[in-house]
């Protein structure tokens, strides 16, 4: 693969990755590795993404605390979400649209069936490439 291909982050992304997969003895760069390297790159997409997901999804949990309901985000879905919120063209822009679309609006139907009461917690996390809801085995603090 040539580097010359690729702008000035993206080499430095890929030169991060290489270093953590030697770190920890590997003679690949696996996608967690390339994951990782774009997470921790200052100003990077990534981390970008997924700072914008904790934002929107604080937003959720404070408005489901007023119905005593806790939500807790694995970092899987978290990931997975930011993943389906990029856009190439719009950048970050359509992760409000997608936590919506993905968490929100399942989430509030789930509700309406009585699937979790007040004093639940819904754990979404991620099972066969999407998300799930569950309720959690142990409550996160609500309110």
């Amino acid at each position: 693969m040539r580097s010359d291909r690729f702008t000035e982050k993206a080499q430095e992304a890929l030169q991060e990755a290489a270093e953590l997969a030697r770190s920890n003895g590997q003679q690949a760069v696996e996608p967690e590795h390339l994951l990782l390297a774009l997470i921790e790159q200052h100003g990077g997409v990534a981390r970008t993404l997924l700072e914008g997901a904790g934002v929107q999804l604080r937003r959720l949990e404070r408005r489901l605390a007023e119905r005593r309901v806790g939500l807790v985000v694995t970092d899987e879905a978290r990931q997975l979400l930011a993943k389906r919120g990029w856009d190439p063209v719009y950048g970050a822009r359509p992760l409000k649209r997608a936590i919506q679309r993905l968490v929100q609006d399942p989430l509030a139907m789930m509700l309406l069936e009585a699937r979790f009461a007040e004093g639940d917690t819904v754990e979404v996390g991620v099972s066969g490439g999407e998300l799930s809801f569950v309720k959690a085995k142990t409550a996160a603090p609500v309110g």
